[in-house]
């Protein structure tokens, strides 16, 4: 009877550690890594969500950018990181859906090394050009590019993200044939965009609406499905006569799977806080460009089981190939 009470009192004690651990969370800072590079939609996004959510918290987030292959890069660390709540990243459709339909050998699988947190919202892109390509309008870039003896060149901060697929899925609806030429983040690939390196770019409208405004570079379409309140005066793909056309990135926070349960329903917790505010809501969408649309752990989790399947058609119809 005595070890009986000994070995109870001890599993109980066990119990009770267990569980004020997890009430403890989060005792130190937390590592948030950046898929992309700095200076982009995403980079904002985080980092203001980062300063928000501390408080909620009692810790700090330390954002990490760890930017490469499409966010391919920095998302695989965090999948190989120890499940305690302490690594998580933002998790966007590139690393968590395009790539997984363009790279043969990813080095992660979707969904199953992931702890889905949060959805945070949905991003749309603009078509814009240099000035120097001479072009005002889609019908007019489709016939310069028909006409052209090579094709014209775009930018893309890597393969998979909303940006590539913008013009796959521009190239499938109008039938001309573009360039891809990859950049390691949007940043590097604007700045040769306005240095007229190369002519094209479909990005975020928080990347490109001041350039349009001051006349650096020409906005052509959106690939939303209604016109953007930060360029109200460009016309949507489908506007312009391509009523399927709709290509939006997406992102929310994500964790290494096995992260226990109190940990990320804590984090999500304080997710939905956040974006449950109306000045981030605002920032997010005039300054940004993301539209909120908040889903907690379990519909997150669906959703990016469900934009796998809809990025690989994607792919599919594209004129690129896995492992391209």
């Amino acid at each position: 009877m005595k070890y009986t009470r000994t070995l109870a009192a001890c599993c109980l004690f066990l119990v009770s550690a267990a569980a004020n651990a997890q009430q403890a969370y989060p005792n130190r800072p937390i590592r948030w890594v950046l898929p992309f590079s700095v200076g982009g939609a995403s980079d904002a996004a985080v980092r203001l969500m980062a300063q928000r959510m501390a408080p909620l918290l009692g810790q700090e987030f330390v954002v990490d950018a760890k930017p490469g292959a499409g966010g391919v890069i920095g998302t695989d660390l965090v999948a190989k990181a120890p499940p305690d709540g302490y690594t998580i990243a933002w998790g966007g459709s590139a690393p968590l859906a395009g790539n997984v339909a363009l790279q043969k050998n990813l080095p992660y699988a979707v969904p199953d090394d992931f702890a889905p947190i949060c959805r945070v919202g949905v991003i749309s892109y603009v078509l814009v050009a240099h000035p120097s390509l001479g072009v005002k309008t889609v019908k007019d870039l489709v016939a310069l590019a028909k006409s052209s003896p090579k094709p014209l060149a775009y930018a893309s901060p890597g393969n998979g993200g909303a940006s590539h697929m913008s013009m796959e899925a521009f190239q499938h609806r109008t039938g001309a044939s573009f360039l891809n030429v990859q950049y390691k983040g949007t940043a590097p690939g604007i700045n040769d965009l306005l240095a007229g390196h190369v002519p094209l770019m479909w990005e975020s409208v928080n990347s490109v609406a001041q350039h349009v405004q001051s006349g650096k570079l020409v906005a052509l379409a959106s690939s939303s499905a209604k016109r953007l309140k930060g360029l109200p005066d460009v016309p949507t793909m489908q506007e312009l006569g391509y009523p399927d056309f709709l290509v939006q990135g997406w992102a929310g926070l994500v964790a290494p799977a096995k992260t226990p349960q109190p940990v990320v329903d804590k984090l999500n917790g304080a997710c939905q806080s956040v974006l449950a505010q109306p000045d981030v809501q605002d920032i997010m969408l005039r300054q940004q460009g993301w539209e909120v649309e908040y889903a907690g752990p379990t519909e997150f989790g669906a959703f990016i089981k469900s934009e796998v399947g809809n990025w690989a058609r994607m792919v599919a119809n594209s004129k690129v190939r896995p492992g391209q």
